[in-house]
């Protein structure tokens, strides 16, 4: 991994200055400095933390899909690699008419009308994000 440039984009994207990153880690505003120009590589003790804040979990991932799905107004769903549908917006649930616990982890075309899987074939099958199955 490209330490350098991952510390940096995580500060920046975080909006931390240099210092209040090395407040954080306990460490020298000068030690991130070196770090973002790759002039000296973080201690393992330092790495462990670092892996923690700049490589999100994939729960942490998952549950961020989830509200934004719960959130939305358009219909959105997450399925698996199986087409398994994992979890839908309430628009989702209610032109169905189904509750959420007859929907999850049913196969995804099974849920859709004659014209919804046309128009999805007509775009080359299903997209989106894809989580891996549990």
């Amino acid at each position: 991994m490209d330490w350098s440039r991952a510390i940096r984009d995580y500060r920046l994207r975080h909006r931390l200055t240099q210092a209040a990153l090395a407040e954080i880690l306990n460490v020298d505003p000068t030690t991130v400095s070196r770090w973002e120009r790759g002039r000296d590589q973080p201690a393992l003790g330092i790495l462990r933390r670092l892996r923690s804040l700049v490589i999100p979990s994939t729960s942490d991932v998952e549950r961020a899909l989830r509200a934004l799905v719960d959130t939305s107004n358009a219909v959105a769903v997450i399925f698996d690699e199986k087409y398994r549908l994992l979890h839908s917006s309430p628009k989702h649930r209610a032109l169905l008419r189904l509750e959420a616990s007859e929907l999850y982890n049913r196969p995804f075309y099974k849920l859709q009308s004659q014209s919804q899987a046309a128009l999805v074939e007509s775009v080359g099958g299903p997209r989106g994000c894809f989580a891996t199955a549990s």
